[in-house]
């Protein structure tokens, strides 16, 4: 998503076309949300089978299992803080602002070393993962606060809100799936139908054009 959209704000910010950034980052931000709110939730439901399956094996037993999600679940809470940095940090660059990404990249580091060190001694590795989770989030508010002190007006629309009920609706039903009937499937299959319906009921959420966006930015990525 950030490599589709960068090209855009860079045209943008040498045009000082306003209207045109603050449409392009709602965009980006928007767009962050609708796929990576739904990984988190897919990841927290189902974080637990898809570990099993891949790794579960030999030594790597249920204990091994267990605190390899904790550890997700830790990460997991500043996901969507790192995912909008990426966006932010895409945006200071266009606008030629290349001294802050490495000052709250910075910031994030001090509070991740402060946290790791307050946490490690109460959750152990969750407690670390936890705090790099934090630290995204830091992160990710103080590079939107700094961004909307230059350009404001770019918050996603009422829109968004359709898509979290989505993500909940989806994480709700693929939650109450496994629960009742994953569990009898064994691992792969607990993990192929959670990725199936959470697929299924989500995409109408998502919509076509946020597909497009985010297929073309895969793409522009990878080749």
């Amino acid at each position: 998503i950030g490599t589709a959209i960068l090209p855009r704000l860079s045209r943008d910010a040498m045009e000082a076309n306003t209207e045109a950034l603050q449409r392009g980052l709602r965009e980006g931000v928007e767009l962050v949300l609708i796929w990576v709110l739904p990984a988190i939730a897919g990841l927290l439901v189902l974080g637990r089978p898809i570990i099993g399956f891949l790794f579960g094996h030999g030594a790597f037993g249920a204990l091994a299992v267990e605190d390899t999600y904790r550890a997700l679940a830790g990460y997991l809470v500043g996901l969507w803080g790192y995912a909008l940095l990426h966006i932010f940090t895409r945006a200071f660059h266009a606008l030629g602002l290349l001294q802050l990404p490495p000052l709250i990249l910075g910031l994030s580091v001090w509070v991740n070393v402060v946290l790791d060190l307050a946490l490690v001694g109460i959750w152990g590795v969750f407690g670390l993962s936890l705090a790099t989770g934090i630290s995204g989030c830091v992160g990710g508010v103080l590079a939107g606060v700094l961004l909307w002190r230059r350009i404001p007006g770019w918050l996603p629309g009422r829109g968004i809100f359709f898509r979290l009920f989505g993500t909940a609706l989806m994480a709700g039903i693929v939650y109450g799936l496994d629960r009742y009937v994953g569990v009898h499937l064994g691992e792969f299959g607990r993990v192929s139908l959670g990725v199936i319906l959470g697929v299924i009921v989500y995409l109408p959420f998502a919509g076509r054009h946020s597909i497009r966006v985010a297929l073309r930015g895969f793409f522009s990525g990878t080749g």
